[in-house]
This record gives C-alpha cells, sequence and structure tokens, in this order.
C-alpha cells in the first residue's frame, strides 16, 4: 500500500464534472491492482503522508482499477474543489514475478 498525499494547488475554489486517473506508465499498469483519490480539504492538515490512519472520513473523488477510464457527474453536479485542498491517495499493487 502506498497512501500519499498531493496539494491540487487551486487559488480559488473550482468545480469539476470529470475525474480521469490512470497509471501513467505501461510498468505502472502491469503493477496497480487499484487507486483510489480521496478528497482531503475539511481538514487538509490532517493528512499526513505515509499515514496508515482510517481514511473513511474523506470524501471519494474517484476510483480507479483495471478496465476503468474516467467519472463523468450528471449535468448540473460535479464535485467542489476548494483552495489548499489535497488529494490523498491509497495505491495497491501487486507482485508480478518480474525484477523491476
Amino acid at each position: 500500500m502506498w497512501r500519499p498525499a498531493t496539494e491540487i494547488g487551486l487559488t480559488e475554489p473550482r468545480w469539476v464534472r470529470a475525474v480521469e486517473m490512470r497509471p501513467g506508465s505501461i510498468a505502472g499498469r502491469k503493477i496497480t491492482h487499484h487507486a483510489v483519490a480521496y478528497l482531503a480539504q475539511e481538514d487538509p492538515d490532517s493528512v499526513v503522508p505515509g499515514s496508515t490512519d482510517d481514511l473513511r472520513g474523506r470524501a471519494l473523488l474517484m476510483e480507479w482499477a483495471i478496465g476503468k477510464g474516467y467519472d463523468l457527474y450528471r449535468q448540473d453536479t460535479g464535485k467542489l474543489l476548494l483552495p489548499g485542498s489535497k488529494i490523498s491517495w491509497d495505491i495497491h499493487y501487486h507482485a508480478i514475478g518480474e525484477d523491476p
């Protein structure tokens, strides 16, 4: 399990209507079992990179797994991202029986 946190980098509130994520390389696609992106903005200081704390209280932004492409929200809906927000990642890798 790998649980980093990344800054979103917004300076003003912004609505998103679609979210897409996927491993960025062929090698990453071979070893990534799933990735969950939590939106951490109610209390951004509580996100600690590498933390194994229970993340169920954070808003789900998107989950990626093999075969999934993106999430597209219905008309007139979306997710509000606030300045200072972070994405708290929960990424699970699996062995493929090859040397890196």
